[in-house]
């Protein structure tokens, strides 16, 4: 069925205030939203955890990076990084290091 009386140039003029409405009101919404989501970004507060930064390869927290080092001196054939090569020593994952041992005794000349 179709409709009784199609004219379109009425249909235009009374539908006319209603979808200028209906326009501003999705403008207005729109507007909020943007609002909403700009008000929330500016008050957001900073990442957690951002003080203290973890090494990737030990898990340790990392010392702050702003501070220059001490420059040390180091002797030539000297263990580094607080490692002294003493038996029974903690190694990789607090495991006990223990020096090795031959299986079999070499000989003496």
């Amino acid at each position: 069925m179709s409709a009784p009386n199609t004219n379109i140039e009425k249909q235009t003029r009374r539908h006319r205030g209603p979808l200028i409405g209906m326009m501003l009101v999705v403008i207005f919404a729109v507007g909020i939203i943007f609002f909403w989501l700009a008000r929330d970004t500016a008050n957001a507060p900073g990442p957690d955890g951002a003080d203290v930064q973890i090494d990737g390869r030990t898990g340790a927290p990392v010392q702050d990076q702003t501070a220059p080092a001490t420059q040390g001196t180091v002797t030539p054939g000297a263990p580094t990084s607080g490692q002294t090569g003493t038996p029974g020593q903690s190694g990789p994952a607090g495991t006990v290091t223990q020096p090795a041992t031959p299986t079999q005794p070499q000989p003496q000349n």
